[in-house]
């Protein structure tokens, strides 16, 4: 987990993010400003890779920073502002994660829900970024075996 360095300024950010799933592998996005990053995991589920992308935009946010964060999952939002009850020790986990990094990170994050498949193009990318990287993980691990 990254940590904050004495002088680090204060800065806003705009970020997307998603989460997709496919054979149980999980697929994740996020763009921040002009930022892109994706990347895949084996076993996991659609909502652990909506809030794992929320995790890694907080991990690549600077210091001291507010990150306008846009994503389709309501759960995520629920889960992360309205302290929802979770079940899964995996979800918990992260959201465990994402409070702790914010908070180390002293990274404020407003949350803003937007319709998924819509019209909104940073949805619309970070949604296509999180399923070629769920398909590209399924094709790494079918060459794995």
């Amino acid at each position: 987990m990254s940590t904050c360095q004495e002088g680090d300024s204060s800065l806003n950010h705009i970020a997307y993010t998603d989460g997709a799933c496919s054979a149980s592998i999980g697929g994740w996005a996020y763009t921040l400003n002009d930022e892109r990053s994706s990347g895949w995991l084996v076993g996991a589920t659609n909502n652990q890779m909506e809030l794992y992308a929320i995790y890694m935009v907080i991990e690549a946010a600077d210091c001291d920073s507010t990150i306008d964060l846009h994503t389709d999952s309501k759960l995520a939002i629920g889960w992360l502002v309205h302290d929802w009850a979770r079940s899964n020790p995996v979800i918990d986990q992260l959201v465990w994660a994402i409070w702790l990094a914010s908070d180390v990170k002293q990274v404020r994050v407003r949350y803003h829900k937007v319709k998924g498949h819509s019209d909104s193009e940073g949805n619309i990318l970070v949604d296509y970024l999180a399923q070629v990287a769920s398909r590209n993980g399924f094709y790494r691990c079918q060459e794995l075996l």
